[in-house]
C-alpha cells in the first residue's frame, strides 16, 4: 500500500509539472477550479437515466459527447464505462472549451463501491495526470489563453484483477476566455511589468 501511495505522489507531481509546462493548469480542488474559471461561465453536465450507449449534452460552445469501446452506463448522476478497464472519453466538438473539471474515480462492477487505486486522466494535447481514485477527489484542468481542450479520457492506470470501471460525476465545462477577458489579462500583464521596472 505504501508503494502505491509513493508511486501516486511521484506521478501526481510529474503529471502536474508536465501539464503546467504545456499550457494547462491543474487544480485538485473545486474551489481552485472555480476561481480559475471565474467570469467565464460554465455548464455542469448532467448524467441522468439508466444504461445507454453514447450520451451527449450541452449545445454550441459547451456541446459534449461521451463514448467507450464497450458502451456506457448511467447510474443516478454518474457516468461509467459498461465494460471493465475500458477508457471513458468525453469529447468537446466546438473547439471553444477552455477548462474541464470533475470528480473522476474508479468503481467495481456494482458502480457503488469506489476502488482505492490509480486513475489516469489524459487531455487531448497528450498531457497525462495520475491520481488516487476517490469519490471525493476533484481534478480541474484549465488551458492557457489561446488553447482549447478537445477531449478528456479517464481510465485505470494499472488495472487490477476483477476490473475497474472509469466513472465521472460533477463534470464542469467552461469556455475559453472571450476577447474582452484576454484584453484585460494582457493589460494586467503590462501594468504588472511596468510596476516592476
Amino acid at each position: 500500500m505504501n508503494r502505491i501511495a509513493s508511486l501516486a505522489g511521484f506521478l501526481l507531481a510529474l503529471g502536474a509539472a508536465s501539464a503546467a509546462g504545456a499550457g494547462i493548469t491543474v487544480t485538485s480542488s473545486m474551489e481552485g477550479y472555480s476561481n480559475a474559471i471565474a467570469g467565464r461561465g460554465y455548464l455542469t453536465a448532467e448524467f441522468m437515466g439508466s444504461a445507454i450507449s453514447a450520451p451527449e449534452g450541452g449545445a454550441g460552445w459547451n456541446a459534449w459527447a461521451a463514448d467507450a469501446p464497450g458502451g456506457l452506463y448511467l447510474s443516478g448522476s454518474t457516468l461509467s464505462t459498461a465494460v471493465a478497464n475500458d477508457p471513458l472519453k468525453i469529447t468537446f466538438s466546438s473547439g471553444e472549451v477552455g477548462a474541464v473539471g470533475g470528480t473522476f474515480y474508479l468503481t467495481d462492477s456494482s458502480r457503488s463501491t469506489v476502488l482505492s487505486s490509480l486513475i489516469e486522466i489524459t487531455l487531448s494535447n497528450g498531457e497525462m495526470y495520475v491520481s488516487k481514485s476517490s469519490q471525493k477527489n476533484f481534478a480541474g484542468f484549465v488551458a492557457d489563453a489561446g488553447m482549447s481542450i478537445l477531449s478528456i479520457t479517464i481510465k485505470p492506470f494499472m488495472p487490477v484483477a476483477g476490473g475497474e470501471y472509469a466513472t465521472v460525476s460533477s463534470l464542469m465545462i467552461s469556455g475559453v476566455p472571450g476577447p474582452g477577458s484576454l484584453a484585460l489579462l494582457g493589460a494586467a500583464g503590462l501594468t504588472a511589468r511596468r510596476k516592476r521596472r
